[in-house]
């Protein structure tokens, strides 16, 4: 039969936290460790020869000084000293690695303090002193951001909590592919115990299907195309980019207690790239704004409502190499005209053998393999010209996804629910304003 042993740990003065300003910048050490405080019960059960328990009669604490020292407790051999029912003696370590961690912090505040010691239906209190500690100053912790340049630095005292009052990390911050948004320490900031190093811990969020729009208008035009007499016209128009679509993936798998490869099924890659222009298409928001109704006539919802998907560019339209539009995040994209079909299918093929690995560390959650891009949005519109301004939508309007090469990539996609859908708010715009303008802007005359 197992002794019940129960330790529990009073203290009777809380003293606050100490912290410095830094002179000069601490680097961050690549090789610094951390050692997690360790726990261990003390061992007073004993049993006779046939393993049965032995009574504990009576226990107290010895050699317990008038003053004991901050962060020096195993210094002075303090001892329970055990009485047993057979009439054995035992004098047992009563050492810092067999008091809770939780209760640890007293042994670093000077006052008076009470240990509360139960075992068995025996209970033991004693009384002690902790004083100054020349000696000991007291845990160097700096702290740095997710590039581990130097935030701030604090001292603490012994097994104290840190209360951070340092220049705050940034909450969140964003990359071409992800979002990162702060989660904390790299290291508990409870129970400091040695100096100690901290960086800035962040999750990511992919930023799949992320739409941005052209940055001060709503679309970009790019050439026309009209007959001679100037009543009909396509033009072909850029409406905004669409980050991290998946155009081609391999199958969803949970990660639990094992490594996770990751590969493809080398499944019929078509079904793929309607999955992927439907994506896109979903975080195109259509919106009518009536100031338009009597200027632009035809069917102009089926444009969005019963939507076409060209896999290849009108070569008629003229379209420079290497043109660049300014998108809402500030950024310049450099348009990608590559026709979609054919870019996709060279990029996927070679690819299909590859393999990567998720370690069981890693989040929990569901993966897959994916090749991932970003898309620029597009739609080839036709017009007709009608009087005093007015126009009519055509018979022959696509939207055209075209990938930009320097993004394509193969590469591991997490999702928390194993559900790979847009994860952020986002949509670019097509509305009848925009529709009317796209013809409004052209050289009619």
């Amino acid at each position: 039969m197992k002794a019940n042993k129960l330790f529990l740990v009073f203290p009777i003065l809380i003293s606050g936290l100490s912290c410095v300003a830094c002179s000069n910048k601490p680097q961050y050490k690549e090789d610094f460790i951390f050692s997690g405080p360790d726990y261990e019960p003390v061992q007073i059960a004993r049993n006779d020869e046939e393993g049965n328990p032995i009574a504990v009669q009576t226990i107290t604490a010895a050699n317990i000084p008038d003053k004991i020292m901050i962060a020096a407790w195993d210094e002075y051999d303090i001892k329970l000293r055990v009485f047993y029912a057979d009439g054995v003696r035992m004098e047992i370590p009563f050492r810092e690695i067999n008091i809770p961690i939780e209760f640890r912090s007293m042994l670093g505040q000077v006052g008076e303090h009470t240990f509360a010691v139960e075992t068995a239906h025996l209970e033991l209190n004693f009384n002690f002193k902790v004083v100054e500690n020349p000696n000991f100053k007291g845990y160097t912790c700096k702290f740095f951001d997710e590039n581990r340049y130097f935030l701030h630095s604090q001292v603490v005292g012994y097994y104290q909590d840190i209360i951070y009052d340092g220049i705050e990390p940034k909450n969140e911050y964003d990359d071409e592919e992800f979002q990162y948004h702060f989660k904390g320490w790299d290291h508990p900031l409870k129970y400091v115990h040695q100096d100690m190093q901290y960086q800035a811990v962040y999750e990511k969020l992919e930023k799949r299907n992320y739409a941005l729009k052209v940055r001060n208008t709503e679309f970009y035009n790019i050439d026309a195309i009209m007959n001679g007499s100037k009543t009909s016209a396509s033009v072909l128009s850029y409406i905004g980019r669409v980050k991290r679509v998946a155009a081609y993936y391999g199958p969803t798998q949970e990660l639990d207690t094992q490594d996770l490869e990751l590969r493809f099924n080398y499944d019929e890659i078509g079904p793929y790239i309607n999955e992927m222009n439907n994506s896109i298409h979903n975080v195109i928001k259509y919106e009518v704004d009536h100031n338009y109704d009597s200027l632009l006539y035809g069917d102009v919802a089926s444009i969005y409502n019963n939507p076409y998907y060209h896999n290849t560019f009108n070569q008629g339209y003229h379209m420079s190499a290497g043109l660049t539009v300014a998108l809402e995040d500030n950024s310049r994209a450099k348009l990608s005209l590559n026709n979609p079909l054919d870019t996709l299918y060279d990029f996927i093929l070679p690819k299909l053998s590859e393999k990567m690995v998720v370690k069981k560390s890693e989040r929990k959650g569901y993966y897959r393999l994916a090749v991932v891009a970003a898309f620029d949005a597009y739609v080839d519109l036709s017009y007709n010209k009608l009087d005093d301004g007015k126009y009519e939508i055509g018979n022959y309007n696509y939207f055209i996804f075209a990938p930009d090469t320097t993004t394509l990539k193969v590469d591991i996609q997490y999702s928390e629910d194993g559900k790979f859908e847009s994860t952020f708010d986002t949509y670019i715009s097509l509305n009848t304003r925009m529709l009317y303008k796209m013809a409004n802007n052209l050289r009619w005359e």
